[in-house]
């Protein structure tokens, strides 16, 4: 376990470094952002139509939301409250920066978290859940630990959506001068950037809690591919 959190803090670290605005960045983007931006904060088409699932939702978890682009199409989309939350003190600060931009502070609440703030979430209390790369970035027991408690504070039939970065053939990753731990754990500069999961084992870990909807793949832009995973579940 204490490996675990030692994992746990580093990525925190990356990603308050990864996720930071200075009031010089903030005053840049405010001066060249336009009001119907938000409808390109979603890194792809497919993605952003896939929130429409939850535009009648009452309250809406987005759990790891980083600079909160989820959250402010969730918002401008319809719904009625979202819930993001993350462990770096820079993504809550981005997201609380972008509501105030698109006008949409009455709807979202963010909240910098612990590894145990989930626990103490009422049961069935949300109605809707979306995160996006999260799950393979973070060790597999905690991960675990995390479906097991969005299974218990979702209500049930819910709708959760859930982006995942594209599977990396150990093959390839070899080719590539990356080296994958034993546990399939992919490390860069001592930071955890990938667990590596097969779309199959996705599907066996996800199906013990919930009801898989559908599989889509996805890219980013600049990627020639479709090799990125969307789910769609419900709550058992």
């Amino acid at each position: 376990m204490i490996k675990d959190n030692q994992k746990f803090i580093k990525l925190k670290d990356f990603w308050d470094n990864a996720l930071y605005l200075s009031d010089d960045d903030k005053e840049e983007i405010k001066k060249n952002i336009k009001g119907d931006d938000w409808k390109d904060f979603a890194p792809s088409p497919k993605l952003f139509d896939v929130f429409y699932k939850l535009d009648n939702s009452s309250l809406i978890l987005d759990y790891g939301c980083g600079s909160g682009w989820a959250s402010i199409i969730l918002a401008k989309l319809g719904a009625e409250k979202i819930i993001g939350v993350d462990v770096s003190k820079s993504a809550i600060d981005a997201l609380n920066f972008y509501k105030r931009v698109f006008n949409v502070e009455d709807k979202i609440e963010g909240i910098i978290i612990d590894s145990s703030w989930l626990k103490n979430e009422k049961d069935n209390k949300y109605d809707g859940f979306v995160c996006s790369n999260v799950f393979d970035v973070i060790p597999k027991e905690m991960m675990l630990d995390i479906l097991k408690e969005i299974h218990r504070i979702l209500s049930k039939d819910s709708i959760m959506i859930i982006g995942l970065n594209y599977y990396l053939d150990p093959i390839v990753a070899k080719e590539k001068g990356l080296n994958l731990s034993s546990d399939n754990e992919l490390y860069i500069d001592g930071v955890l950037r990938l667990v590596n999961y097969s779309s199959k084992e996705l599907e066996e870990i996800f199906s013990e809690y919930f009801i898989i909807e559908s599989l889509t793949y996805f890219s980013w832009p600049g990627e020639a591919k479709e090799t990125r995973r969307l789910f769609i579940l419900r709550n058992k």
